[in-house]
């Protein structure tokens, strides 16, 4: 039974008096009320113990969960950065690979317009042989026709050609091989 006041007001001075102050009953009072303390004393030293270890108990608990969260936040930090590191090497083989693809598409690019330069070329030096080839053929028509003239003159004896008309043509055909 607890000392608490409900004990303690069954003692009152009333009862004390109603029992006409024995020495024996108040001392016996007294005694189970030092038995009543010793032993809450000892419950309370004994649950003092208690609590000091399950307050020791709880701080190593939370030490452990705070070593445990470390742990867990470091290896996941270490796992982040392995992660990222992982990711940025591949960023690199990617950025890798579209330069490589890109000098391979600069390398096309440059072959196909040296060949489009040389089909150019090729093109113009037909077109050039071809017009210095009618040029030729011009002037040759028209030497033909001079010669032509000329044979007309003999038979002509009035007309006159013009001493300047082969110069004239010569300047046409240069006219002409320029164009």
């Amino acid at each position: 039974m607890p000392l608490d006041k409900a004990y303690f007001a069954g003692i009152s001075p009333e009862t004390v008096r109603g029992r006409f102050y024995r020495k024996t009953e108040i001392d016996a009072i007294l005694k189970e009320i030092a038995a009543r303390v010793e032993l809450q004393s000892s419950e309370n030293e004994l649950l003092s113990m208690k609590l000091a270890r399950a307050q020791s108990s709880l701080s190593e608990l939370n030490e452990g969960v705070n070593d445990v969260a470390q742990t867990i936040i470091s290896d996941a930090k270490a796992e982040a950065e392995s992660i990222i590191a992982g990711a940025k090497s591949e960023a690199e083989e990617l950025v890798e690979e579209a330069r490589e693809k890109s000098r391979a598409l600069i390398d096309a690019t440059m072959r196909q317009q040296e060949l489009a330069a040389a089909k150019i070329e090729e093109s113009y030096s037909a077109m050039k042989a071809q017009h210095e080839e009618c040029i030729g053929s011009i002037r040759a028509a028209w030497q033909e026709f001079l010669i032509g003239l000329d044979t007309e003159e003999d038979e002509l004896p009035d007309e006159e050609v013009p001493a300047d008309l082969s110069e004239k043509v010569g300047a046409i055909a240069d006219v002409l091989k320029d164009i």
